[in-house]
């Protein structure tokens, strides 16, 4: 349904239980790639619009020695594929676990705040005024590493 008053009046007059425009079934996906996450995939769990994406955890990041039980009640991650053997994907990983620099990790996370303060905390901090450099934020594009598809072999490994 294009019109979302239409699709409440289909939701309310015939009583289908899951009826949504087409706008409010694109708009998880439309924000989670205007943030700059490899979204693959995006569902409803009630009214609420959820999404799983790739993320990329930056060197010097927030998020880079934070442990899961830290991201807070609202995001979960799935699944960690580890540096430097990313053929290897910690599914599901526990709470304590800590993510490290060049991790790839899967959120699930509503599409709107929660991945925006996850993505925010990521950010590599400024330096101080010792004379070091201030690094800049990681473009939103540079999160997007993994093509589609199996993870590569580590060196060495063979099929």
């Amino acid at each position: 349904m294009f019109d979302p008053q239409l699709a409440r009046s289909v939701r309310h007059n015939f009583g289908f239980r899951n009826v949504r425009s087409t706008a409010a079934l694109a708009a998880p996906w439309f924000v989670g790639a205007a943030l700059g996450l490899d979204v693959l995939n995006t569902f409803y769990v009630g009214d609420e619009p959820l999404l799983v994406a790739r993320l990329t955890v930056s060197r010097g990041g927030g998020l880079d020695g934070l442990a899961l039980r830290d991201l807070g009640a609202r995001t979960r991650v799935l699944a960690i594929s580890r540096v430097p053997h990313q053929a290897y994907l910690e599914h599901p990983p526990r709470r304590g676990t800590r993510l490290m620099a060049g991790d790839q990790a899967l959120p699930e996370s509503a599409p709107t705040r929660n991945c925006s303060r996850v993505l925010r905390r990521d950010r590599p901090a400024p330096q101080g005024d010792n004379g070091d450099r201030r690094q800049a934020a990681p473009a939103p594009a540079a999160r997007r590493l993994l093509p589609p598809g199996p993870p590569p072999l580590p060196p060495g490994a063979t099929e």
